[in-house]
């Protein structure tokens, strides 16, 4: 690792054995920036921006992930980008007050355009046993049936199926906001149904709502299937 001694940098830091769900090194320079050691996490800072991925709310984040004990799957939902970071070469500190932000230094997004990373990690050994990218930004918790499906939903406002051992798209529903709270499925009178929940997000800057949508097999409003898809089992 790169060494500043003025930030007291470790000589090493600890790398977790297995597959990053996003890349954590970039090969092309931002324009407008030098690119300091690839890009890679935890390459240090001092009074000049450097860009490191994942970016600071990059990664995986707060949407909940879901888990196939079949499979022994973790379904995760992330994005990909990268920010530029500098401490401005302050070395006096501020004292955080508490109930207020403390932050110092400079952020700055780079650039770079965030990607939506969707992947299904083997916890057994964690590694990626798939990994899809996403046009848009990846936000949403998501459900895995054992039916053979994940619901997650899209900051687009679209509602959708994947296959669980693959992440192939099957199934897709458009709302009337972004899809990003964990939707969830339940079994009434011998029928099965699954809820999602339309209502935008704060940091993906999607459009907002407050609609609640219910889906069972012989729903009136239909949906598209993908490819030679046909309409998904969700038991």
């Amino acid at each position: 690792m790169p060494q500043e001694r003025r930030q007291a940098t470790a000589a090493t830091q600890p790398y977790p054995l297995g597959d990053s769900v996003v890349p954590q090194e970039m090969d092309i320079a931002p324009e407008g920036y030098a690119l300091v050691n690839g890009g890679r996490i935890f390459t240090p800072y001092w009074d000049k921006l450097v860009v490191v991925k994942p970016q600071a709310t990059g990664g995986v984040n707060w949407p909940p992930s879901s888990y196939d004990p079949e499979g022994h799957l973790l379904y995760v939902c992330a994005h990909d980008g990268a920010g530029a970071y500098s401490s401005n070469g302050e070395t006096d500190y501020m004292t955080p007050v508490p109930g207020e932000r403390y932050a110092n230094g400079t952020y700055a997004r780079a650039g770079v355009r965030v990607r939506g990373i969707f992947a299904a990690v083997d916890v057994t050994t964690n590694r990626l046993a798939w990994r899809k990218q996403w046009a848009d930004m990846c936000y949403a918790g998501s459900i895995v049936t054992a039916g053979g499906l994940v619901f997650v939903g899209r900051t687009d406002g679209r509602f959708t199926a994947l296959d669980k051992s693959n992440g192939d798209l099957l199934w897709e529903f458009e709302t009337d906001a972004g899809v990003h709270a964990p939707p969830t499925t339940f079994e009434l009178g011998g029928k099965q149904y699954v809820v999602a929940f339309a209502a935008g997000s704060f940091f993906p800057n999607t459009k907002h709502g407050d609609s609640v949508w219910l889906f069972s097999l012989d729903g009136g409003l239909g949906g598209k299937t993908t490819g030679n898809a046909s309409s998904p089992a969700i038991d």
